[in-house]
């Protein structure tokens, strides 16, 4: 992620893991009721 890039200097395991953390987030906030 453009993020991940930025604070962790382009390590890509960090970078998945943190991007598949962001996705997971966002996946969450949607699926719980508002």
């Amino acid at each position: 992620s453009y993020l991940g890039r930025i604070e962790r200097g382009g390590n890509p395991t960090l970078e998945k893991i943190y991007e598949l953390a962001a996705l997971l987030e966002l996946d969450a906030k949607d699926l719980l009721p508002k």
